[in-house]
């Protein structure tokens, strides 16, 4: 009786075990599928990475050269307000006659008709005024 009942706490300790070890290998199971899908989440972001950086170097390119050409332009901009105000009567004729360039904001275009007819600017000042001031310095 002894030996049965030694026995049967064995097979007890054994059945406990093995359900210890299935619950085991089912969590190691759901872990390596978590694994697998992470990895392959991992790939994808790594993909979208490499596909974005010359999308990003790209971009910054063009960024740099459109402040290169914003640049420019507002020179250019300040050399022509600077000339038209000290400049000849046909140049500011010709400016009048001429279509708003493709390249010039409408609002600009305006400012700079209302400036070579002489009228008022959005400050209120009187154009003349600020030619004046153009041409000294």
């Amino acid at each position: 009786m002894n030996k049965a009942e030694s026995r049967l706490t064995e097979l007890e300790a054994f059945k406990l075990a093995a359900a210890g070890a299935d619950k085991v290998q089912h969590r190691a199971q759901l872990l390596e599928k978590e694994v697998l899908d992470l990895r392959k989440v991992n790939r994808g972001l790594r993909q979208e990475v490499a596909d974005l950086g010359p999308k990003l170097e790209a971009a910054e390119g063009k960024a740099e050269k459109y402040r290169f050409d914003a640049s420019l332009t507002a020179k250019a901009f300040g050399l022509l307000v600077a000339f038209i105000a000290t400049g000849p009567e046909r140049c500011r004729l010709a400016l009048l006659s001429m279509p708003r360039p493709a390249q010039v904001g409408a609002d600009v275009w305006q400012r700079l008709r209302r400036y070579l007819t002489g009228e008022d600017d959005d400050d209120g000042m009187p154009f003349e005024r600020r030619r004046r001031g153009y041409e000294r310095e």
